[in-house]
């Protein structure tokens, strides 16, 4: 899409010719003005999408054509050769009118949050995104490489969304900044700030010890939001032999995430090993959960050492007939052991 009242640039265009090859503008509207008619076109793969689409670029300015002076988007084709193969590639010259933006110049960001973008003057209003805090994503569901279309009277409904990648010690304000072709505010501010509610942070009290005991090397771990807010967690004091499928994330209310803790057992030292892993939150009541991590390692023990599951409470060695008795707690076993076999 272009317009007479936008300077000379480059525009990209895309088509299923052969991949880095040259291609030259055959024919061109009259209107348009095109500065370098010779290119190359370069592959580019979208998924496992065949035939692969080629991309090319055209230095091109649109002229005022008399015939289009009514608002609206007119429709026309560039035709280009490559490797003696005629392509027509589509162009859009636009009659802007006089378009006019209105957003909110401030919002506040929850678990269901748009930016209404309206069109409230005579013409065609073009926007797009420049610029937004990291810590906000928008479903560009829509969008094309020049933004959004509103036509006179319309709007655009902006899904906002908060990134898995928050941090509990970000400031989460910032600016989202629109590029328009509203003549009046070519470039549009809009003050956001993130409203977190109340989030409760819930856990099985099961989860308050992870065993890896002799063997595992695996271990889940499933938490849930309950309040009313948006949950924002990490997990924090990883010793270097564990790690987490997920460390850090967003969870909005009654969602729940499932973490997969892996023990990498060369990395642990012989005997037993404690450590203690925190999950932070923005749960104002459990803002920094304790995890208990447990892991036996005998890979280097000698034959005669063996490993003992659960803590043991209570023992005994009967030297008549060389038996050992002990019990254990998690599990609660009592076990006799014959120290001659």
């Amino acid at each position: 899409m272009i317009s007479p009242s936008w300077d000379t640039d480059d525009y990209q265009f895309f088509c299923t010719s052969a991949p880095n090859s040259d291609f030259t503008v055959k024919n061109a509207p009259d209107w348009l003005e095109v500065e370098t008619k010779t290119g190359k076109l370069t592959a580019i793969q979208t998924g496992n999408v065949t035939p692969y689409q080629s991309a090319g670029t055209i230095r091109c300015k649109a002229n005022v054509n008399p015939d289009f002076v009514k608002t609206g988007i007119y429709l026309d084709k560039i035709e280009i050769s490559v490797n003696g193969v005629s392509c027509c590639i589509p162009v859009a010259y636009i009659s802007e009118g006089n378009p006019k933006i209105s957003v909110n110049p401030t919002l506040s960001i929850n678990y269901n949050s748009y930016l209404t973008i309206q069109n409230t003057g005579e013409g065609i209003l073009l926007w797009n995104i420049i610029s937004k805090p990291d810590w906000l994503t928008v479903d560009r569901t829509g969008l094309n490489l020049n933004g959004a279309i509103i036509p006179q009277g319309g709007s655009y409904q902006l899904n906002l969304n908060f990134t898995d990648s928050v941090l509990l010690t970000e400031n989460l304000t910032g600016n989202i900044v629109l590029k328009t072709n509203d003549k009046d505010n070519p470039q549009v501010t809009i003050k956001v700030s993130a409203d977190l509610g109340t989030p409760q942070l819930n856990y099985n009290n099961y989860y308050a010890t992870l065993d890896f005991g002799k063997a595992n090397t695996v271990l889940d771990f499933y938490f849930l939001n309950q309040g009313n807010g948006i949950l924002i967690w990490n997990f924090s004091d990883l010793p270097e032999w564990l790690s987490v499928s997920k460390s850090t994330g967003t969870l909005y209310q009654y969602f729940g995430e499932n973490i997969t803790f892996t023990c990498d057992r060369s990395r642990v030292p012989v005997g037993i090993s404690t450590a203690t892993v925190y999950l932070n939150s923005n749960d104002a009541a459990n803002s920094k959960i304790p995890i208990t991590v447990k892991v036996r390692n005998n890979t280097t023990n000698p034959a005669n050492v063996i490993g003992i599951d659960g803590n043991i409470t209570d023992a005994c060695f009967d030297k008549n007939t060389d038996m050992l008795y002990y019990t254990t707690a998690q599990p609660n076993k009592l076990v006799a052991y014959n120290t001659k076999t």
